[in-house]
This record gives C-alpha cells, sequence and structure tokens, in this order.
C-alpha cells in the first residue's frame, strides 16, 4: 500500500466514525426512565418523554450528516491525503539532500554507487527498469542481521523482487511486440504515401494497394471470384445433366 492509500483510508475511516448517527447511552435512558441507581442526581428532575426526545435525536442526526456532507465530501479528503502524500516525500527529498551535501561534492564514482542504492530511497520509481535490475534477489544482500531478525519479512521481500523482475520481462515482451506491430503496420500502411508520391511504374504503391490482388485474403477480390465461379460451374453443370438426359 502507498502512502496516499493509507492516509485515505484512516481519513475515511475518521470520517465514518464522525458520521455515526447518535444515540442516548444506555445510562440517561436507564435514568430517564426511572430505573436510575438511588445515588443518581437526575431523579430529582421530571424525566423527559421518549417522543419529544426521539424527535430532537432525529433531527440532531439530520444536522450532523448534512454537515458531514459538506465539511467531509471524497474530493475534500482526497486532496488531504495527496498533500500529506507530498509533504512525505518532500521531507525525504529534503533529508536525502541533505545528507549529500554533508557528505561531500558528489563525483562520478559516487554517484555510479548511489545508482546501485536508488532503488532504496522511499520515492523511488519501480517500473525503471535500470532500478529493477540494481534490486537485489534477496536481503540478506543488503544486511544479513536484518534477516536474523526479521526472516518473514525477508522471505516477503525475495518474492516480491521476484514478482516484479518476472512483470519487468513481462513488460519489456510486450513492448518488444508492440515495437514489431508497429513496423508492420507502418510497412503495409505508412509506405502508402511515400509509394503515390514517388508516382510510380514497377508495381510501386504502398499500403493495401500494393498487395497484389491474385492473393488469397479474406474477404479479398479472389475469394469474390471463387465464389461466382462455384456458381457458375453448379450452373453449368445442372444444364449438361438436362442435355444429357434429353
Amino acid at each position: 500500500p502507498t502512502i496516499l492509500s493509507l492516509k485515505s483510508d484512516f481519513l475515511n475511516t475518521q470520517t465514518r466514525t464522525l458520521s455515526q448517527p447518535l444515540a442516548p447511552t444506555r445510562t440517561f435512558t436507564s435514568q430517564n426512565n426511572g430505573i436510575s441507581s438511588p445515588h443518581s442526581q437526575l431523579q430529582q428532575h421530571q424525566s423527559i418523554p421518549q417522543k419529544p426526545l426521539s424527535e430532537a435525536i432525529q433531527k440532531l442526526n439530520h444536522r450532523l450528516t448534512q454537515h458531514n456532507r459538506r465539511a467531509y465530501p471524497p474530493q475534500a479528503t482526497r486532496h488531504v491525503a495527496e498533500q500529506i502524500d507530498k509533504l512525505y516525500f518532500t521531507s525525504t527529498s529534503t533529508s536525502a539532500s541533505l545528507g549529500k551535501a554533508n557528505e561531500g561534492d558528489g563525483e562520478d564514482e559516487d554517484d555510479e554507487d548511489e545508482d546501485g542504492q536508488a532503488w532504496l530511497r522511499v520515492n523511488a520509481d519501480l517500473t525503471v527498469p535500470r532500478l529493477i535490475t540494481s534490486i537485489p534477489d534477496s536481503w540478506s544482500s543488503v544486511s544479513e542481521k536484518e534477516v536474523d531478525d526479521h526472516p518473514m519479512e525477508a522471505k516477503r521481500f525475495a518474492e516480491l523482487v521476484a514478482q516484479l523482475k518476472e512483470l519487468d520481462q513481462q513488460k519489456r515482451k510486450v513492448l518488444e511486440r508492440v515495437a514489431k506491430l508497429r513496423k508492420i503496420k507502418g510497412l503495409v500502411e505508412g509506405e502508402g504515401a511515400e509509394g503515390e508520391g514517388g508516382g510510380g511504374g514497377g508495381g510501386g504503391g504502398g499500403g493495401m494497394k500494393a498487395v497484389q490482388e491474385n492473393l488469397v485474403t479474406k474477404n479479398g477480390e479472389m475469394e469474390a471470384e471463387l465464389q461466382r465461379m462455384r456458381v457458375l460451374l453448379a450452373r453449368v453443370g445442372g444444364r449438361v445433366e438436362k442435355l444429357d438426359k434429353e
């Protein structure tokens, strides 16, 4: 879960808590009905009838519902969660920048080492292939002691890293396939303009016009011609049979 989702869930939970309808407590109800203990101070006062009490509580809950709808709309909750998320990442980025400034000037060798540890940043973009490949397969490469202290977390880390790298491989295959299909599309359609502009003889012409008409394609001219020939052969065959009978 992200910081944004965690804060959104927390704010939604608090909003639902504040939006719960109000109701008299059991102590108040028992005292109002005259079933209170001898030490109750409300015995000296007249009890409130149930009907006006219910009407007052109903009106109060109605006012409360209207107030919560205006004060805690989903858009406001989302906006507050986004602000918290931005402040969190801003503070972590500022701390990281101050740490770099205190360490020194930052030479090229340090930059290379930083790239190797870039995935440890709180705001690291784990969709970047370079960062994904830099993540170790197990947490033992980072800290053996933490693996011994938290074996379940280390196991979960290894599972998530393996899943992330597998998804990255699938993404690369999909991107390669998309690039290949776009290239084929460019050869079939994109070169049509070049063929028309160059004019041409020698069987030029791009796009679908460049495909020979005698090739068998779905819903093509060859398929239509074959269908007409089947109908013609059936008619000719029928007439020949009639002639033979005569």
